[in-house]
């Protein structure tokens, strides 16, 4: 649980072996979907999410960033 910046409590998302499996697998097979058009990527992480089932959990910003990590592991 982490405080925000407006004072409210928000929750962190934890990202299990079998999440972070479905997301690269998915992230593979949707590759048509990151065109580099302005916006596209944010609603081709959203589409990986609902797939996954943690729309609502986890922001495309916080996919983006999942998948930044990734690469230099």
């Amino acid at each position: 649980m982490k405080m925000a910046e407006n004072g409210s409590l928000s929750y962190a998302f934890k990202w299990s072996q079998q999440h972070t499996a479905q997301f690269i697998k998915l992230r593979g097979e949707n590759d048509e979907l990151f065109t580099g058009v302005k916006n596209s990527a944010s609603v081709a992480w959203g589409t990986i999410l609902e797939k996954i089932g943690l729309q609502g959990k986890v922001t495309p910003l916080q996919a983006k960033k999942k998948w930044d990590n990734l690469k230099y592991i």
